[in-house]
């Protein structure tokens, strides 16, 4: 999945790439629980996208499905990517199963190997044993990036394709330009944490299932592609923002007002602001007083008022406090916690949005 950086100056340079995982417990188009990848056996890529925007939680603007040599070529930029690899890439083939189709060590890929690299997948090889090879590929590109890669890409070949509120077809020269916007900047790498889903009342057909972590998947597309983030919840939608430079405290937060039933929509990391002594609650409309206010117990000992920073989709906004370090580690109390309400003072300005693909 790719999300571009908001633009500067009318121009959308570099973003992230998240790598989740095709083993993904979730909803098929069948209504069935099973692997994400299984959807596009149900219905192509339209039913795949479908399947991966329930399970992270967010919309795509555009959705291919490639194989190996267009994906080589669309990404052949980024050749070559010279990394250690783990271990061998293995792939299911006529030949056999569980064949080596890259061995491991010191690679460097060219548009072919980072085809293979991408698309390989065999039985024999859990999707716990694939995920480190992916992650691998992708945090050697983005070395290779850099501040920017600005040679032009060639021309998307796809067999496959699908583009949201506009003519499928134009799917290829729509993906076509993303990438090149994507590979113009810098590249943020993001690798889902997951585990293996062994019990059999949750995986009865032993299928290769990996359970996603909630809490982390809310926190990393609130960060870098708020805009494409679906509220889940017919609650009020929030806004976390946290200065207190640590990314686990930020992922509890989150993880609590999810626990609670809100949608977190927005999530930044502002280190080199002053966090407040006490979790700040505000609420953009004095009606979603009380709602938000019921969040916020969640979260410890705050402080209420009235926000002055109105950004479109957002109902509230939490900043973090110096205090939730300690409540943080402490059980989510069942009563509320204590509330004062004081007046707006926030003059941060409202972030800007994303593109995902």
């Amino acid at each position: 999945m790719f999300a571009l950086s908001p633009p500067v100056d009318g121009v959308a340079k570099g973003g992230s790439v998240v790598v989740v995982p095709a083993g993904g417990d979730t909803y098929l188009p069948d209504e069935s629980r099973g692997r994400v990848a299984d959807a596009y056996g149900q219905g192509g890529i339209a039913a795949l996208q479908s399947s991966v925007e329930g399970l992270l939680g967010i919309t795509f603007d555009v959705a291919v499905a490639l194989p190996a040599a267009p994906l080589g070529q669309a990404l052949g930029s980024l050749a070559p990517v010279e990394f250690n690899l783990g271990q061998p890439v293995l792939a299911d083939t006529a030949a056999g199963t569980g064949v080596e189709a890259i061995a491991s060590g010191p690679v460097s890929l060219d548009r072919a190997g980072i085809g293979t690299l991408l698309t390989s997948a065999s039985s024999t090889q859990g999707e716990t044993d694939r995920l480190p090879v992916v992650d691998a590929f992708w945090r050697a590109a983005a070395d290779r990036i850099g501040s920017g890669i600005v040679k032009g890409l060639d021309q998307v070949a796809t067999t496959v394709a699908s583009a949201k509120g506009s003519d499928p077809a134009n799917a290829p020269a729509a993906f076509d330009t993303f990438l090149r916007s994507l590979f113009a900047g810098p590249l943020q790498v993001h690798t889902l944490a997951s585990e293996l889903v062994t019990d059999t009342a949750s995986n009865p057909d032993h299928l290769d299932l990996l359970r996603l972590d909630a809490g982390e998947i809310a926190q990393v597309f609130a960060t870098i592609a708020p805009s494409a983030v679906s509220p889940p919840n017919p609650t009020i939608s929030i806004y976390v923002r946290s200065s207190l430079a640590d990314p686990k405290l930020t992922r509890e937060a989150v993880v609590r007002l999810i626990l609670a039933g809100a949608n977190v929509v927005l999530v930044t990391e502002n280190p080199e602001s002053t966090p407040p002594a006490l979790t700040e609650v505000a609420y953009v409309d004095p009606n979603d007083r009380r709602e938000a206010e019921s969040y916020g117990k969640y979260l410890g000992t705050f402080t209420s008022k009235l926000a002055d920073l109105r950004i479109d989709g957002v109902d509230a906004i939490v900043t973090l406090g110096e205090n939730f370090r300690t409540a943080a580690t402490l059980p989510i109390p069942v009563s509320p916690a204590t509330t004062t309400t004081i007046d707006a003072t926030s003059t941060d300005d409202p972030p800007t949005e994303s593109s995902t693909g």
